[in-house]
């Protein structure tokens, strides 16, 4: 009997795609509290998926911890719940059951993992201070299947596989529970009716009355969310419709018309038991040959990354072979230039050195000429001035004589002397103008000379060294 203390949780269980997200939405939008982390809608369920990050991030980790996942259709390990596993992810499962939904007395707990580990999470939600009340959407395992292809890409074999892991494994371990088979197309086109026989059964009050006008629901449930709608003869005679897929759903269906039935247990039992022996013996081998599907996959995949880094690498090698060939016929087109300025600079220093040739024969025979203009007044001063000495020498011995005449000659003496060297300065001004004419123009022809050198000397390194860089 339950505690009247005890909150209510809610908790769906039922298939990736078989309506747990619209069933979820709409006990939700009746007053039901919602996990504080949704999961956010996207393309694939565009109305939300109202289910907590935390509780299917916690559920992937217990699943890993027994070597499963999510879109595994082989039974659960049971060794499972007695290992420390068990004990270490209760706790963080109570934990997050507190911090997700506080101290609300009634939450909807969603979650199509939940189905793999429910007697966990029964388990958990009652040292939380819940009672459990379990909803099971039913959906036409066909239409589960294409929509579980369309947003993951699972063959529909597979997708059938897994619906019938979770809806038998969430059967089973959900009888003890007050618990609802709600036929989903059912639910979309009264959801009113659906609501009320959950009160009944459940025994809960909902926040918000059902008999309001719900306009909020309305607009969230439309005939347009059931997308891949399939016929039922359609599955009936559907090529990957197995026998095993195909009495779970009549025996399910049969449990949302008549709850009560005991029939439909038996053959879901039935089913379970053939299921479970089946994936024992041939799941190894199928799991072992999707492994190496997977190992090709992820090498194909590796490949197609190499590839893909191999033409990037061959388009880079591409782009800077462009590069330096531009560079290149930059450096060719800068070497043929200096070539030339260096051709004319060479022939420039040729008409130079022609053309100073003649100024250069002309310096040094003026250089001889003024050498010997400067040697013949030389010699020509010195034989006068012998010849001056001697008059001179005459003069005053005559003046010696002639007391009378001794200051008339010294006069005439100084003078002559006078005359003579004004005649000696003339001529070294003379000179003096001519060397520092003719050093002015050999100056002008060295420094010429010198500036083509020069110009050579800088045109030529500049040269080997472009050759070098492109050498290299």
């Amino acid at each position: 009997m339950d505690d009247p203390s005890e909150k209510t949780a809610i908790v769906i269980l039922g298939m990736h795609r078989s309506g747990t997200s619209s069933i979820a939405g709409t006990l939700v939008k009746l007053g039901g509290t919602a996990p504080k982390s949704l999961m956010p809608a996207n393309e694939a369920n565009q109305l939300g998926y109202f289910e907590s990050i935390p509780i299917m991030e916690l559920n992937d980790e217990i699943l890993a911890s027994a070597t499963s996942s999510w879109h595994d259709w082989r039974a659960f390990d049971p060794a499972w719940y007695n290992t420390k596993y068990y004990d270490i992810f209760r706790e963080k499962a109570k934990t997050t059951i507190v911090a997700e939904f506080g101290d609300s007395d009634l939450i909807v707990v969603k979650d199509p993992r939940i189905c793999r580990v429910a007697p966990f999470w029964f388990d958990t939600l009652k040292a939380a201070g819940y009672r459990s009340r379990v909803v099971m959407p039913l959906r036409s395992p066909l239409e589960v299947a294409t929509s579980l292809q369309t947003a993951y890409g699972f063959d529909l074999a597979t997708g059938m596989l897994m619906w019938l892991r979770h809806t038998l494994d969430a059967e089973t371990e959900s009888r003890s529970f007050p618990r609802a088979v709600v036929y989903w197309p059912d639910f979309l086109s009264d959801w009113r009716a659906a609501i009320a026989r959950l009160r009944e059964r459940f025994d809960v009050t909902w926040p918000n009355a059902v008999d309001a006008p719900h306009v909020e629901v309305d607009q969230f449930l439309t005939p347009s969310l059931r997308h891949f709608a399939q016929a039922e003869h359609e599955f009936a005679t559907h090529p990957d419709v197995n026998e095993w897929v195909q009495l779970a759903y009549e025996a399910m269906f049969t449990l949302a018309r008549d709850p009560c039935s005991r029939i439909p247990l038996i053959t879901l039992d039935q089913v379970k038991g053939e299921f479970d022996n089946g994936s024992t013996i041939f799941s190894r081998v199928l799991f072992a040959t999707q492994a190496h599907i997977a190992k090709l996959e992820a090498d194909a995949a590796a490949a197609r990354i190499e590839r893909d880094a191999m033409a990037l690498e061959r388009d880079r090698l591409a782009a800077e072979i462009e590069r330096d060939r531009a560079r290149f016929d930059a450096l060719a087109l800068s070497q043929a230039v200096l070539l030339g300025q260096l051709g004319s600079a060479r022939d420039r220093a040729k008409r130079r050195m022609g053309d100073a040739q003649p100024t250069t024969y002309r310096c040094t025979h003026s250089f001889e000429d003024v050498n010997e203009r400067l040697r013949v007044p030389s010699r020509a001063r010195n034989r006068n001035r012998q010849k001056g000495s001697i008059s001179l020498d005459r003069e005053i011995s005559a003046a010696i004589k002639s007391p009378g005449a001794e200051a008339m000659m010294c006069d005439k003496a100084t003078a002559a002397f006078d005359d003579q060297l004004q005649t000696i300065q003339a001529s070294g001004e003379s000179i003096r103008r001519n060397i520092v004419r003719l050093q002015a123009m050999l100056t002008a022809d060295r420094e010429a000379a010198k500036a083509d050198r020069i110009g050579e000397q800088t045109a030529a390194p500049s040269i080997h060294a472009r050759e070098a860089d492109n050498g290299d």
